[in-house]
């Protein structure tokens, strides 16, 4: 006679219910479209905040910081916070080299504002910005035009 961990073991771990559908994919479908939910929620909320954004003067650091968040799909909090994850590093790095452009604030007082420790890493994350902007052009022209400085 067969135990169920035997059977669980004879069919690799996929569970099947009496109708013949795998357990395991029903609970993935459903994981994976409350991930979507979830995304969909944040974009919602995202796209919100920055409505609530009447961009008045583009130079102003707070805005910029709003729309480079909602542009790369992060939030504020994020570009503010010392996290290092690839994707947030970008969105702070554009965030940087934007305020710097059209600001024209100094690398230290950009440093206060963003809450990173040294005016030094606002150069790198401006030089750096610089040189990988061809790999993120839509997202530059996109916070560009949410700026009200392109087409």
């Amino acid at each position: 006679m067969w135990t169920e961990q035997a059977i669980a073991t004879a069919l690799d771990g996929c569970f099947f219910l009496t109708d013949g559908t795998d357990r395991n994919a029903k609970k993935r479908e459903e994981e994976e479209r409350i991930q979507r939910q979830r995304a969909e929620l944040v974009r919602q909320r995202m796209k919100k905040a920055v409505e609530e954004v009447v961009v008045k003067d583009p130079t102003d650091p707070s805005a910029i910081i709003k729309v480079v968040a909602y542009t790369h799909g992060v939030g504020t909090e994020d570009i503010l916070s010392r996290t290092r994850a690839y994707h947030i590093t970008r969105a702070r790095q554009h965030a940087c080299a934007l305020i710097r452009e059209l600001s024209r604030l100094s690398y230290p007082a950009i440093a206060r504002i963003i809450g990173l420790s040294d005016h030094t890493t606002v150069c790198h994350a401006c030089k750096t910005w610089t040189r990988h902007v061809r790999n993120y052009t839509e997202a530059d022209a996109q916070a560009r035009k949410m700026l009200g400085l392109g087409e």
